[in-house]
């Protein structure tokens, strides 16, 4: 019994190993279909990836050479443009060359007719004092000398001159020419007496009684926001907004309105400066006039770091108008000590100086 037991142990245990050898057989099979199936699977995506690859080298190499093109066509178009600013400026400059020696050839021109317009005057106006009416009874000593040695005969008549005298020498008038100043100078007396506006008193006289010694620079509170014409200070004022209406806006209207807006801010919050600059016959110009002329200052708006050139006319009327202003906020800061009248005649004259300005003389 223990043989036959023994026997049928050996059997069933062969019998695993067969089935255990065939089970690993059929499993290494399938392994194998799917390795096979993955990796054809993978060589396609690898192969579509690859020609997608190159299609996206070749649409990127077509871009770069048309970005290369655009690329050079830009430079070519800066090269032409600098190259046309450059002779634009070159053909203005000259144009500008040619239009000031035009006109300094003109004006002397101008000037010589009028000295020889002048000469010729007091030519005329001597021959006219030397034509005068002559009569037998009273004749003209100048027209007619034969009569006077005619009617006053005298023995010096019959005196031996010498030879290098001439008759004509003797008988020939002196006539003093007077001389006319070469320029004309206009003098403005500050001390003249004006009669007082009874409208402008009594507006000063209220603006004071308001304003006296407030210890303020000015009734606005955002004054950087605002030039001198919106000023509240100046719109709440009746004196000030005549004096605003008259005098200072047509002191800062410029041709060029932007630039004179910010001149406006800066004076409106005291924060503009202006300079003297070297002096030059070089016409430049005037950033506010927008006209060529002799620039003899320049201007810079608040901390800015740019400067504007300015002719001496636009520098006078900025400057006076600044004048008033800081005037108007020594008062409203208790720093002037005056009394109404006498505050009254000194913005008369600051007035006056805005007027002068304005129409282009220079007082001191």
């Amino acid at each position: 019994m223990t043989t036959v037991a023994a026997t049928c142990g050996v059997q069933t245990n062969d019998i695993n190993d067969d089935s255990s050898s065939s089970e690993t057989n059929s499993l290494d099979s399938i392994n194998g279909s799917l390795n096979h199936t993955s990796n054809s699977r993978n060589d396609a995506a690898y192969l579509a990836m690859e020609k997608e690859l190159d299609k996206t080298k070749q649409d990127l190499e077509k871009k770069n050479a048309e970005c290369e093109n655009l690329q050079s066509i830009r430079s070519k178009v800066e090269n032409e443009l600098e190259d046309l600013t450059a002779s634009l400026f070159e053909e203005a400059n000259k144009m500008v060359y040619e239009a000031n020696m035009t006109r300094h050839k003109a004006e002397k021109k101008l000037a010589e007719a009028e000295g020889m317009i002048e000469a010729l005057r007091l030519e005329v106006d001597a021959l006219k004092s030397l034509v005068l009416t002559s009569t037998p009874s009273n004749p003209n000593p100048t027209s007619h000398p034969q009569l006077i040695k005619k009617k006053n005969a005298s023995p010096i008549r019959n005196l031996k001159l010498p030879k290098s005298w001439s008759k004509d020498k003797l008988i020939q008038p002196q006539l003093e020419v007077p001389k006319l100043d070469e320029e004309i100078h206009l003098k403005f007396d500050d001390k003249v007496k004006v009669e007082v506006d009874p409208t402008l008193e009594a507006e000063l006289s209220i603006w004071l009684a308001a304003n006296l010694s407030s210890r303020e620079a000015c009734g606005c509170d955002t004054p950087s926001l605002y030039c001198v014409e919106q000023c509240v200070a100046i719109a709440q004022s009746l004196f000030l907004k005549r004096v605003s209406r008259e005098d200072i806006q047509p002191c800062l209207d410029f041709d060029n309105g932007d630039l004179a807006v910010k001149v406006s801010k800066c004076i409106h919050t005291n924060s503009l400066s202006v300079e003297e600059m070297p002096t030059s016959e070089v016409s430049r110009k005037c950033s506010l006039t927008q006209s060529t002329t002799i620039c003899s200052h320049r201007l810079r708006l608040g901390d800015s770091s740019a400067w504007y050139s300015v002719s001496k006319t636009a520098r006078n009327r900025i400057t006076s108008v600044c004048d008033f202003m800081q005037y108007i906020r020594y008062i409203r800061q208790g720093i002037v000590k005056h009394t109404g009248s006498q505050i009254y005649d000194e913005v008369i004259k600051l007035r006056m100086r805005m007027n002068h300005a304005r129409l282009g003389y220079s007082i001191q």
